[in-house]
C-alpha cells in the first residue's frame, strides 16, 4: 500500500456502522471509490465517496441521491448494480456491485486490437446493458472502456449509469470535464445529448476494438473534438485486411454527424448488429485467427500487468477512469500514453457527465458553437495544426485527456503541464566522446582556439590566423597602384590583371574550328529550344501537374466548374449511393487530394441518390419464403404477428405492412401478419335438444353434426339428445365435427321371482338385480315361518334399476 493510501482516513472505518472500508480502488474528479465489506450481508461492495467539498453542498447532494435512485430502479446483467445510497456525517457515498476482474481498457492495452467475434461480443452486452437504461429514461453519456468491466468468468458490465448527470450542474471547479476520444458532435456544439449520444461512443469504441487504435488524433484534446464534428471517420477495413465491409458500415452509421441519421436508440442497433454478426462466416469473425474467450484475454492481461499473483484491485493508487485536472493526475504527461487500469475496480469509473439541458462539462459555459467569441478564442489558442481541422495531425495528442479549452497554451496554477499534447523537446547534449579507429571510446577533448602555433607570438604581436594550405587561395601577381587610387579601383584592376593573365597569347585552335562552333551552337540552341518547351509542357502547359479538389457532396455544375479551372478533362459517370444527395459527387477518379497532369481527365461520380427496391408481394407464403423474397429484393422481414382469418390457411401471409411495388432503401423492413386459420367458435349445448334441432344449433355456428349410438339416460326423455362428444362452451375451430348421443330412456331390469325365500335370501336376490326391497309382515302374529308369500310388481315385470320391489312375508 502507498504512503498516500495509507494515510486515507476511511479505510479501515465504518460507514453508517455497515460498511467496513478496506482499500482504496480508484480516484476521479469528484469521488474515490473503495473495496468495502458489507457486515449485514457478508458480501464485497464498491463504495463511491464524494469529495468533502462536494459533499457540503445540500443541492449537490440530493441530485446524487435521486440520480442514484434513478440507476438502482433497474437491474440488468451487463450493469453494474446499484444497491444502496447514504449520508454518514459529513461523507455521501454510494453503494455498488463489486467487479473484480479488469477493464475493458486494460485488456485493450495489453492485447491490442479484438477479433471481429470477440469485438462484437463486448458491443452486443454493451448494448444490451444500455438498451436497459435508455428504457428506463437513462443516458450515459460517458460510454469508453474504462466504463466497461470483465470480470474473469467473462461476464461483462457497463458501469457509471446516469451518475455524472449530477456533477454537471453542480461542479464548482472551473475545469470542464469530457472524454473527448467518444464524445459526439452535438455535444461539442453544444447541444443537449439524448440516447443517440451513447451510440456515437459505441460506434467509436467498436473502431478502437477492430483496429487497436482510436479515429481521431491531434496536437490538443480540442482539436480531437473539432476532428468529431468535421472529419468522416475511416473505414475500419482500411487498418484491418479481410476486415468485412458491413461492420465499416455499422460503424458508420453509429457515428453519423446528423443524430437523426444514427440508430434512434441502443434496441435497434443491437438488432442491426446481431443481424450482421450472423451474416459473417467463420473466417470473418476470425480472420483466419483461433477465437480466444474473453476469460482467455482477460487471464492474459492480468498476466501481464504481474498481478496474476495479487488481488484484484488491490494497487491503492490507481488513477481514476476519467482523467481530471486535480491532484490525482498532477504532473501527468499529455503525450505519455495511458497506464492500464486497475483490475477490479468495480463500478470505480467516476463517468461525471452533463444534463440534457447543459453543456457538457469539458466546453466553456460561454461557448455557443462555431463561430462563438469562445470559439474564436479557444481556436486563436491552439497550435496551427490544430486550427486547420483539415490537416493531419499527428498521434501524439492523448485523445482521453481532459479538455479545457480556456486553458489551452498555459499552465494551470496547480503547476501541472498544460493540456496541448506539446511538450517542449529537451536540447541536444553535447559530445564528450569519440570513437577511435580500433573502435574504442575515447574521451573528447575541447578544442583550443586559436592553434598552440597561433597562440605563441612575441608580446604585443597580433594573432595572425594560419590557414591550411589546401584552403588558400591561388596566389595573384601584384598590380601597384598610386596612393591616391580608392579601394574600388584598386579591386577592380585586379580582378582585371588576373583575368588578363589567363588570356592566352596563340591560338591554337586548328583549321576548321570555326565552322565546328557554328555547329554546336546550333546544337546548343535546339537543346534550349526543346529545354524550354519541355519546360512549358511541364510548367505551363497540359504537362503541368494539377491538384485534383474535394468535390465529395458537391453540385455537378460546381464540381465542373473547379475542374475547367484546372483545365483537366472532365468525364461523367453515375451511381446510386445512400449518403450523397441525388445530383451530387460522390466521388473522383483519380481521388481529391491526387496530382495529375493537366492533359489527363478526371472521372465525376454523380450520385443516382439511394437504390431503392421494389416491394414484392408475399401474401399467401410461408413466413420463410416471404423472408427470402423480400432479401431477394434487399429488403427485411419486420415485425410478424398473427391474426385469424378464413380463408387463407393457417401460417401462411394474410397481409403485408408496405405496399407491393412500393419502392424502399436496402435493409427496410416489412412487417407481416401470418394467419391463425379461421376464429375459434363456441359449441352450443345439445342435451335435451331433438336430434334435428341439435344439427341446426351445430350448422349455425359452422360445425358438423355427428349422432353417434343411442344411450340409456334415466334424465333424458327417449329421442332427445342426452350426450354430446364435446362439452358446451367450448372452443374449436370452424368446421369441427361434433358428436352428440340421443336417449332410449331408462334402462329396464325383469324382477326376479323370490316366493317362497327368506326374508334374506330375497332381499340379496333383488339387490343383485339392482332393485330396492322394502318389506311387509303378512300374519297377525308377525313373521312366523319367515318366507315371502307375495311381491310387488310380480316376477318378470320390467323395471329400471333402482324400483323399490315390496315383499310380503309370513
Amino acid at each position: 500500500m502507498t504512503d498516500s493510501a495509507s494515510r486515507d482516513a476511511l479505510i479501515g472505518t465504518q460507514l453508517d456502522r455497515r460498511y467496513t472500508i478496506e482499500r482504496r480502488l480508484a480516484r476521479g474528479g469528484m469521488s474515490t471509490v473503495y473495496l468495502a465489506t458489507d457486515q449485514k450481508l457478508r458480501r464485497q461492495v464498491a463504495i463511491k465517496v464524494l469529495y468533502p467539498h462536494l459533499a457540503e453542498d445540500p443541492a449537490f447532494v440530493e441530485r446524487f441521491e435521486s440520480e442514484a435512485i434513478t440507476a438502482a430502479k433497474f437491474s440488468h446483467p451487463h450493469v453494474v448494480s446499484v444497491y444502496d445510497q447514504g449520508v454518514d456525517a459529513d461523507t455521501a457515498y454510494l453503494v455498488m456491485e463489486y467487479v473484480p476482474g479488469a477493464t475493458l481498457r486494460d485488456i485493450m492495452s495489453a492485447q491490442g486490437r479484438f477479433s471481429p467475434r470477440a469485438a462484437l461480443q463486448v458491443i452486443d452486452a454493451v448494448l444490451g446493458g444500455l438498451s436497459a437504461a435508455h428504457r428506463a429514461g437513462l443516458v450515459h453519456r460517458d460510454v469508453k472502456p474504462e466504463n466497461v468491466l470483465i470480470s474473469p468468468d467473462g461476464r461483462i458490465k457497463v458501469a457509471d449509469f446516469g451518475l455524472a448527470r449530477a456533477a454537471t450542474k453542480h461542479t464548482s471547479t472551473g475545469a470542464l470535464i469530457g472524454t473527448v476520444a467518444y464524445v459526439s458532435p452535438e455535444l461539442v456544439m453544444g447541444k443537449p445529448a439524448d440516447t443517440r449520444a451513447d451510440l456515437y461512443a459505441v460506434g467509436v469504441l467498436l473502431y478502437e476494438l477492430l483496429t487497436s487504435k482510436q479515429p481521431y488524433t491531434g496536437d490538443s484534446a480540442w482539436a480531437v473534438a473539432l476532428a468529431h464534428v468535421n472529419e468522416e471517420i475511416p473505414p475500419a477495413s482500411a487498418s484491418v485486411p479481410g476486415l468485412s465491409t458491413e461492420l465499416d458500415e455499422l460503424i458508420a452509421w453509429c457515428t453519423e454527424k446528423d443524430p437523426e441519421d444514427r440508430p434512434h436508440d441502443a434496441e435497434a442497433l443491437l438488432q442491426e448488429l446481431r443481424h450482421a454478426r450472423s451474416q459473417l462466416s467463420e473466417e470473418q469473425l476470425d480472420l483466419g485467427e483461433e477465437p480466444a474467450p474473453l476469460a482467455t484475454l482477460l487471464t492474459s492481461t492480468l498476466a501481464l500487468m504481474h498481478r496474476t499473483g495479487e488481488r484484484p484491485g488491490s494497487r491503492d493508487d490507481a488513477p481514476a477512469l476519467d482523467l481530471l485536472p486535480d491532484a490525482a493526475s498532477a504532473g501527468s504527461q499529455p503525450d505519455a500514453a495511458p497506464a492500464p487500469s486497475p483490475a477490479g475496480r468495480g463500478a470505480a469509473g467516476d463517468g461525471e457527465d452533463e444534463d440534457d439541458e447543459a453543456q457538457p462539462e469539458w466546453i466553456s459555459p460561454d461557448w455557443a458553437g462555431p463561430g462563438s467569441a469562445a470559439a474564436e478564442a479557444a481556436t486563436q489558442a491552439l497550435p496551427a495544426a490544430a486550427q486547420d481541422p483539415t490537416q493531419v495531425l499527428p498521434a501524439s495528442a492523448d485523445p482521453t485527456a481532459v479538455l479545457n479549452p480556456a486553458a489551452l497554451g498555459e499552465h494551470p496554477t496547480s503547476g501541472t503541464a498544460p493540456i496541448t499534447g506539446h511538450s517542449t523537446p529537451p536540447a541536444a547534449p553535447e559530445p564528450t566522446a569519440v570513437l577511435g579507429p580500433d573502435g574504442a571510446t575515447r574521451p573528447l577533448e575541447p578544442a583550443a582556439w586559436p592553434p598552440a602555433a597561433q597562440q605563441e607570438q612575441p608580446s604585443g604581436q597580433p594573432v595572425v590566423p594560419r590557414l591550411d594550405p589546401r584552403l588558400q587561395p591561388e596566389i595573384q601577381p601584384e598590380v601597384a597602384y598610386p596612393e591616391r587610387v580608392s579601394k574600388r579601383q584598386a579591386k577592380a584592376d585586379a580582378k582585371a590583371a588576373a583575368r588578363a593573365a589567363q588570356e592566352p597569347t596563340e591560338s591554337l585552335a586548328r583549321p576548321g574550328t570555326k565552322k565546328k562552333a557554328w555547329i554546336w551552337a546550333g546544337l546548343l540552341v535546339l537543346v534550349a529550344a526543346i529545354v524550354g518547351t519541355a519546360a512549358w509542357f511541364f510548367g505551363a502547359g497540359p504537362g503541368a501537374r494539377v491538384l485534383i479538389p474535394e468535390l465529395r457532396g458537391a453540385t455537378e455544375s460546381s464540381a465542373r466548374a473547379m475542374l475547367d479551372q484546372q483545365g483537366v478533362g472532365i468525364t461523367v459517370a453515375t451511381a446510386f449511393d445512400e449518403k450523397v444527395e441525388k445530383g451530387k459527387v460522390v466521388s473522383t477518379d483519380p481521388p481529391g487530394g491526387t496530382q495529375i497532369m493537366r492533359m489527363n481527365s478526371v472521372t465525376l461520380l454523380i450520385s443516382k441518390g439511394p437504390q431503392l427496391y421494389a416491394v414484392p408481394n408475399v401474401v399467401g407464403q410461408s413466413q420463410a419464403d416471404a423472408k427470402a423474397a423480400l432479401e431477394k429484393n434487399s429488403l427485411a422481414l419486420g415485425k410478424v404477428t398473427q391474426a385469424y382469418d378464413e380463408s387463407v390457411a393457417k401460417g401462411l401471409v394474410v397481409s403485408q405492412g408496405r405496399k407491393v411495388g412500393t419502392e424502399f432503401r436496402s435493409g427496410t423492413t416489412v412487417d407481416i401478419v401470418l394467419s391463425r386459420g379461421p376464429a375459434p367458435v363456441e359449441v352450443p349445448s345439445l342435451v335435451g335438444k331433438s336430434p334435428e334441432d341439435a344439427e341446426q344449433l351445430l350448422t349455425a355456428q359452422d360445425l358438423k353434426a355427428e349422432q353417434g349410438e343411442d344411450v340409456y339416460s334415466d334424465e333424458v326423455p327417449e329421442g332427445q339428445v342426452a350426450e354430446q362428444g364435446t362439452e358446451a362452451g367450448t372452443q374449436v375451430s370452424t368446421g369441427a365435427t361434433v358428436e352428440y348421443r340421443v336417449s332410449k330412456g331408462p334402462e329396464l331390469f325383469a324382477v326376479p321371482s323370490v316366493i317362497n325365500k327368506s326374508t334374506a335370501e330375497a332381499r340379496s336376490i333383488l339387490k343383485a338385480a339392482g332393485f330396492e326391497v322394502q318389506v311387509r309382515s303378512g300374519g297377525v302374529f308377525g313373521t312366523v315361518f319367515d318366507r315371502v308369500v307375495g311381491q310387488d310388481p310380480r316376477s318378470g315385470q320390467m323395471l329400471k334399476k333402482g324400483s323399490t320391489v315390496t315383499i310380503t312375508v309370513y
